[in-house]
């Protein structure tokens, strides 16, 4: 978020304070949609600025939100979508690989740390040396690779799918499907890829490999810090 974003950010956010019950729910909702879309993040607080206003005068005139927004917000974030700025495609795709990056980040993690324990169990229990080794085998990476392309694909569709008014039971039921459907059949390819492709394609010495993710978690930690601190100061 650059200094301009941040800065309006806290202005609306102390705005948003002034409304009160239906009507802090509605501006929280309609952020939160925008947010998902592929809409530039200056825009957001744009749209963010006005829809407060709009709400605050309503709030003020002792209408119902029903009445401020014309109808349900979905249908309401579907109008302001129309004319809001959008992000390129460069950027949507930018953002989602960062996404994927942690992820891939954190899977690779889980799977150093598991197999880092598993080999310390084994030493315990039989009293044999341990192995200062990593071992990557084929598997791991089609898993990583197939759980990061997944999280990529949900990410873009979500960022750049428009809303499309209010869900009904039918859409909560087929999005329900689908993510159940995703997730499995990722689950399904992890589990084949291991049992299939045991064989190791890596072997890396775990002191380093343990001290490079520590290094990678403390520049997250610190990177993310700043940025708060930045949005904070603007």
């Amino acid at each position: 978020m650059d200094r301009k974003t941040a800065e309006l950010n806290r202005l609306n956010n102390e705005t948003d304070a002034l409304l009160k019950g239906d009507y802090q729910r509605a501006i929280t909702d309609i952020v939160c949609i925008l947010r998902l879309k592929n809409v530039d993040d200056y825009q957001v607080e744009v749209i963010r600025n006005d829809v407060t206003d709009l709400l605050l005068r309503s709030q003020e005139q002792g209408r119902s939100v029903e009445e401020a927004l014309g109808g349900d917000i979905r249908s309401f974030c579907d109008t302001l979508l129309e004319s809001a700025g959008k992000k390129s495609f460069g950027a949507v795709v930018l953002e989602n690989l960062q996404s994927v990056l942690v992820c891939l980040l954190i899977l690779t993690g889980l799977s150093f740390l598991s197999s880092t324990v598993g080999k310390l169990v084994i030493c315990l229990r039989t009293g044999t040396a341990f192995d200062w080794q990593w071992d990557i085998t084929a598997g791991d990476v089609a898993t990583w690779l197939v759980l990061s392309a997944a999280v990529f694909g949900i990410l873009y569709i979500a960022l750049s799918s428009p809303s499309t008014g209010k869900p009904t039971r039918r859409r909560r039921w087929e999005s329900l499907a689908f993510g159940v459907g995703v997730t499995g059949g990722c689950l399904l390819l992890a589990w084949l890829s291991a049992a299939y492709l045991p064989g190791t394609v890596l072997r890396l010495p775990a002191a380093a490999a343990g001290a490079v993710y520590l290094l990678a978690a403390a520049v997250f930690l610190i990177h993310s810090l700043r940025q708060r601190r930045r949005s904070a100061d603007a």
